[in-house]
C-alpha cells in the first residue's frame, strides 16, 4: 500500500509550534493559531505594517475576531512574534553556515548569500520580514548584532580597511537587502548566483579587501549556496 504524501508544514507554523507551542495543545486552538498566522504573513508579505488591520487578518484566516485575542494581544504582539521568528530563524542559518570559517570576510559573503537563498526559498517569509523589520539599517538595532560583530571583527583584524562601523554596516546590510528585493521583483536578467557572486565581491571590495581574495570568496560562496537556486 502507498505511503499518502504529507503537506509540508509551512516555515511560519513550524518555528512557531516549536518554540511557543505545546503538542498537547487543543486541535482546534492549534488550527485558529495556525490560520492567523498563515493570514497574517501573508499580509504582510504584501502590505505595509500600517495599512493592515485585525480585521483584515481574522477575515483573511477566516477566524472570529474574539478568536485573535485568545492568542494575541493586539496587531502589534503577532507582527513582533512573526518577526521575532523568522529573524531567529535566519539568523541561526547564517550563524551555522558561517560556524567553520574564521575570516569575517568569508562571513560576511556566506551570511549575505545565505540570506539571499533563505528569500528565494521562502519569499513570502523574506518580504515579511523585510517589512517588519522597521529598523533594518541601524546599527544599534539588537535585530543587527550579528552583522555588527562580523564588522567589527573584521577592523579589529585588519581584514577590512578604511572604513567605519556605521558605513561598514551599511554596505554588508544595503548590497544584502538589494540582492532580497532585486530576487523578488525577478528583476534579474543572468542567473541568480552570478550576479549574487558579483554584488559580493563589490561589498567585499567596499569594505577593503583585495580583489583577487574578494572574487575568490564571492565565487566559492555561490558555488557552496546558490547552485542550483
Amino acid at each position: 500500500m502507498a505511503l499518502k504524501s504529507v503537506k509540508a508544514r509551512p516555515l511560519i507554523i513550524a518555528l512557531d509550534r516549536a518554540r511557543t507551542v505545546p503538542t498537547s495543545e487543543d486541535p482546534r486552538r492549534l488550527r485558529t493559531r495556525t490560520a492567523i498566522l498563515e493570514a497574517a504573513l501573508e499580509l504582510f508579505a504584501e502590505r505595509t505594517y500600517d495599512t493592515i488591520s485585525v480585521d483584515d487578518i481574522t477575515q483573511g484566516a477566516d477566524v472570529a475576531k474574539g478568536s485573535f485575542y485568545n492568542h494575541f494581544t493586539d496587531k502589534h504582539h503577532l507582527a513582533t512574534e512573526i518577526g521575532s521568528l523568522l529573524h531567529s530563524h535566519v539568523a541561526g542559518l547564517v550563524a551555522r553556515e558561517i560556524s567553520n570559517f574564521d575570516d569575517p570576510a568569508v562571513h560576511c559573503v556566506r551570511g549575505s548569500m545565505t540570506v539571499l537563498r533563505f528569500a528565494l526559498e521562502h519569499p513570502a517569509s523574506a518580504r515579511a520580514l523585510l517589512r517588519l523589520s522597521k529598523a533594518l539599517f541601524s546599527v544599534k538595532d539588537p535585530l543587527n548584532s550579528q552583522v555588527v560583530d562580523i564588522i567589527t571583527a573584521g577592523m579589529k583584524d585588519g581584514t577590512f580597511s578604511e572604513i567605519g562601523l556605521e558605513d561598514g554596516f551599511m554596505v554588508v546590510a544595503g548590497i544584502s537587502q538589494m540582492m532580497v528585493e532585486q530576487a523578488f521583483e525577478d528583476a534579474w536578467t543572468e542567473d541568480v548566483s552570478v550576479i549574487a557572486r558579483r554584488c559580493c565581491m563589490s561589498m567585499l571590495r567596499g569594505l577593503g579587501v583585495k580583489l583577487p581574495k574578494a572574487r575568490r570568496l564571492s565565487e566559492n560562496a555561490a558555488e557552496d549556496l546558490l547552485t542550483g537556486i
